[in-house]
Parts: C-alpha cells; sequence; structure tokens
C-alpha cells in the first residue's frame, strides 16, 4: 500500500550526466510516443499490422506514422475551436478537386472555388490554394484500378 504508485527507472547515463526529472520526462514522453502510434494506426490510419524486417523499412514505417502524427496533431491545433474532428475536416478537404482545361497549346488544371466550409479550414491551416497547376498529363489510380494494373503487369511479364 505504501509504495503503490512507485516504479523504478534504470538507465545507462552516468549520475552526473542526467537528472532524475530527465530520466522521468524521457521515460513519459516515450508513453506519449506509444500512444501517438497506437492511435495513428487504429484510429486515424486505420492500418492493419505491418511486419517489417529490414533496418530500413523499419524507419521508413516509423517516418510514416510519425509524420501522420504530427500532421494530425497540427491540424487538431489549427481546427480548434472548429466543430470538426480531424477525419471529417480531411474528409472536407478531400472534396477539393482541379478540372482540366486543354488549348492546342498547353494544358492545365484549375480548382475551382472550395465550399466556404472547405475554404475555412484551408485558411485556418494557413494554406492557400494555386489558382492552377500545369498539367502533366499524369493519372491517379484508385486503389481498385491499381490491382487490376498490377494483374495486367504481372500477367505480361509471366
Amino acid at each position: 500500500m505504501v509504495l503503490d504508485g512507485c516504479y523504478v527507472l534504470k538507465t545507462d547515463r552516468k549520475k552526473e550526466d542526467i537528472s532524475t526529472e530527465e530520466i522521468h520526462d524521457r521515460y513519459k514522453s516515450l508513453a506519449d510516443v506509444e500512444w501517438a502510434f497506437r492511435t495513428m494506426k487504429t484510429t486515424l490510419l486505420e492500418m492493419r499490422g505491418v511486419f517489417v524486417r529490414k533496418t530500413s523499412r523499419t524507419k521508413a514505417h516509423v517516418f510514416i506514422v510519425m509524420l501522420s502524427y504530427m500532421m494530425a496533431y497540427k491540424l487538431r491545433r489549427y481546427w480548434h475551436g472548429l466543430e470538426v474532428t480531424i477525419e471529417e475536416g480531411i474528409s472536407e478537404l478531400s472534396s477539393i478537386h482541379a478540372i482540366e482545361v486543354h488549348f492546342p497549346q498547353m494544358s492545365y488544371q484549375q480548382i475551382p472555388q472550395p465550399r466556404s466550409s472547405t475554404m475555412l479550414l484551408l485558411e485556418k491551416a494557413g494554406i492557400t490554394l494555386p489558382d492552377a497547376i500545369p498539367f502533366k498529363g499524369a493519372s491517379a489510380l484508385t486503389r481498385k484500378k491499381l490491382v487490376s494494373e498490377r494483374k495486367k503487369l504481372t500477367s505480361r511479364t509471366l
């Protein structure tokens, strides 16, 4: 009963190099990192388990998850005071689209004026959209199209 809530932290750092408070703070920040990882993978990113063996892939995985966490953290701060969750805000931002405009000598993509709710989210985050984007002829594939494209590629190489 007397020691309820007490714990021991052991470190390989010398007593002269680091204070007790700093050791405690670093331990607590590790719990924050673990929480962020768990939250990003289960709630916001909805990722299934990823098992990597190579060091470079592990580092890349951690980088992507923590970058996502930083973005969500920033958006939460920008959108504080608005009646919107991170998921709702990102969903709202996904409504932004571009229209391809073609002329004989050039092509570009024009971004129509977004809805007022989308503009508010962008404004709070300090983001301004360009009026036009040079058209490079690249196209994005949906997940369904990507699977069929990979199947075509695989069948050609066999």
